[in-house]
């Protein structure tokens, strides 16, 4: 991969969980405190990893209701998602599983590059989720999980990089993998053990 191969990663999430600022915070070192929820934008970011260049696309969704149907032209062209949610808000972590099952069923797929986050973690007072029910369903949909804070920076940066991670080992999967016509050229004899039809 050259260091100029865009990687589109999207970030899904309820209303006011901090998807925003999660964003600017990583692209451009800043908090905001005040956003419009209604507004969807797009940020560059290349950043260095394991000695390599690479720049992401990170398209920021609106706090919307999420519905497949207006979500599905990001699902098709994301490469990795970044799933958000608030640990003071419970209605936001329950629509965790359901934006995972949604961009599984428009991909076709649980081979997806995926992280959750349960983002403002500064707010430890307000606190609805607990961190255990977070690893809990991750470690159920064996996603990679994160409590982060926009506003501190905190893990923002590694949860960022542990979605590369995860994109850069599902393409060297896809890669080790037998193309389709090999597939099929192998399926031809009964007699191979390993006939496998994906």
């Amino acid at each position: 991969m050259s260091d100029l191969d865009p990687i589109n990663i999207v970030v899904f999430g309820s209303g006011a969980v901090g998807k925003s600022c999660i964003t600017v915070q990583f692209t451009q070192a800043r908090f905001i405190e005040d956003y419009d929820p209604t507004f969807e934008d797009q940020y560059t970011k290349f950043v260095v990893h394991d000695g390599i260049r690479y720049q992401f696309h990170i398209f920021d969704t609106s706090g919307e209701e999420f519905f497949e149907t207006t979500r599905a032209p990001y699902i098709k062209t994301g490469n990795a998602f970044l799933i958000i949610y608030s640990i003071d808000d419970r209605y936001s972590f329950s629509a965790v599983e359901r934006i995972y099952k949604t961009i599984i069923h428009v991909r076709g797929t649980d081979e997806i590059p995926m992280v959750i986050c349960g983002n403002k973690c500064d707010l430890e007072k307000r606190r609805v989720v607990k961190t255990e029910e977070g690893e809990e369903l991750c470690n159920r949909l064996k996603c990679p999980f994160f409590e982060t804070s926009a506003k501190t920076y905190h893990n923002i940066h590694n949860a960022y990089h542990c979605l590369l991670d995860r994109y850069l080992e599902l393409m060297k999967m896809k890669e080790n993998k037998p193309n389709d016509d090999q597939e099929a050229t192998n399926c031809k004899n009964p007699d191979k053990k390993d006939c496998i039809l994906i």
